[in-house]
């Protein structure tokens, strides 16, 4: 695993080139500050209506408003110009009309954030908070290739567990750059597919915490912290 924790703080222009994945942390409890809604999409505010539980909704709007001011660093337009599409299993991209080659994707858990851009390649991103009380076996049973369920099964005690959610970001990852919907006949897939067909790379978002970014092509990574204060 990569201890990452050299994060590089925000600059006022961003720019992505050929070769290079930027990889993005934040933590809700420095969005509060982030109040105005009006950069959302008619389509986002009712995707967040629709969320019944508090919290759940307001992580929703908060990866959201993160994302859309991070990109329109990227894009120099304002965060309320931006226009995404959506392929059949729900995953966002930047529509044609702003004729750029970025690409992104993004994942929460818990009280932190995780956003992964990049430049004309496919990439995924997946962070999951460990919890202790979580039956991971169980999930592995359902989930994990046989090849996987033999990986697990090497280790034990806690080590175990974190073994787990390694692999398991390493899936959801692979699987969010592929832009297909997570089943169990597809999580199976990824599994027992040559992991050369993805680059992927374990990193340290903080304690408590696995994240896993993939992508079509070995990239060279940059980490940086996403906290925009006042908006």
């Amino acid at each position: 695993m990569n201890n990452v924790t050299n994060w590089q703080p925000a600059s006022d222009q961003l720019v992505i080139s050929p070769g290079n994945l930027h990889v993005w942390r934040f933590n809700f409890s420095d969005c509060n500050q982030i109040k105005q809604l009006s950069i959302l999409s008619t389509d986002e505010r009712v995707r967040a209506k629709r969320l019944l539980v508090p919290t759940k909704q307001q992580q929703f709007i908060n990866t959201r408003m993160q994302l859309r001011l991070l990109l329109s660093r990227y894009l120099t337009i304002p965060p309320e110009q931006i226009n995404f599409k959506y392929n059949n299993y729900g995953k966002p991209s930047l529509k044609q009309q702003h004729n750029q080659p970025i690409t992104f994707n993004l994942s929460h858990s818990g009280s932190l954030g995780v956003i992964a851009i990049g430049y004309d390649c496919a990439v995924g991103i997946d962070i999951e908070e460990i919890d202790a009380k979580l039956n991971y076996l169980q999930l592995a049973n359902r989930y994990f290739s046989e090849a996987e369920i033999n990986q697990l099964q090497e280790r034990t005690g806690s080590e175990q567990r974190d073994e787990f959610y390694r692999l398991w970001t390493q899936k959801e990852a692979i699987m969010k750059m592929v832009g297909t919907g997570f089943s169990n006949t597809k999580a199976k897939e990824i599994g027992d597919s040559p992991i050369s067909n993805a680059c992927t790379t374990n990193f340290t978002v903080a304690a408590k915490y696995k994240a896993t970014a993939a992508a079509a092509e070995k990239l060279i990574i940059n980490y940086h912290d996403l906290n925009f204060g006042d908006y």
